[in-house]
């Protein structure tokens, strides 16, 4: 049974609760937790030893059509296409959630420096996510390569370092003279390299 205000899909009901309408383009969020566990209890819902893979058991990859609880499904503007959302429900999570931790645990806002570590595609996203979510503070983007430090700019690094044939303390002085401090409040590591 149903509200009058639920919609009813090919393969079942929206609940009007959900704040879906028909029609909405929404994309599912990559894995479904089982929000029971300590993981997800503390916000660690990522490493979940319960998690379910959308396009894995019962209804494949390859099916048309797949059920998907109403708390999975985020929906977003109309006017993106389908090949913009796919990295933002897989490598887009990875750097939301870190930024999102450093705010939530008070390491990001005004008068406080991230580095963001490597600035290819997770870093790309930790960028911009930063800028969203990171209550003023200023962002600081580290690569090697100098075509992706000028992409971290135009996504809105407030400063870029080139760490290519620099030692730790090149950096620290860099930062200094760019920041007025020689360390960072938070860091965010997309690159996973000693340098």
């Amino acid at each position: 049974m149903h509200d009058a205000g639920d919609f009813v899909t090919q393969r079942g009901i929206v609940p009007k609760s959900s704040g879906f309408q028909e029609g909405d383009q929404v994309v599912v969020v990559a894995g479904w937790r089982d929000g029971t566990c300590r993981h997800c209890h503390i916000g660690n819902t990522h490493i979940c030893p319960n998690v379910r893979w959308p396009g894995f058991g019962p209804y494949g990859g390859f099916a048309e059509f797949i059920p998907v609880p109403a708390r999975y499904l985020i929906k977003v503007d109309s006017r993106l296409k389908f090949e913009e959302l796919a990295p933002l429900t897989d490598a887009g999570l990875t750097p939301y959630r870190g930024v999102k931790k450093l705010r939530d645990a008070g390491a990001l806002g005004p008068n406080r420096v991230l580095g963001v570590f490597g600035v290819g595609g997770l870093g790309g996203y930790a960028v911009q996510y930063a800028k969203l979510l990171g209550g003023g503070a200023m962002i600081v983007a580290l690569d090697r390569n100098p075509d992706n430090l000028a992409v971290a700019q135009e996504d809105g690094a407030d400063h870029i370092i080139s760490i290519k044939d620099k030692s730790s303390a090149d950096v620290a002085r860099e930062l200094s003279k760019a920041m007025g401090q020689s360390d960072f409040d938070a860091i965010i590591d997309c690159a996973g390299a000693r340098r």
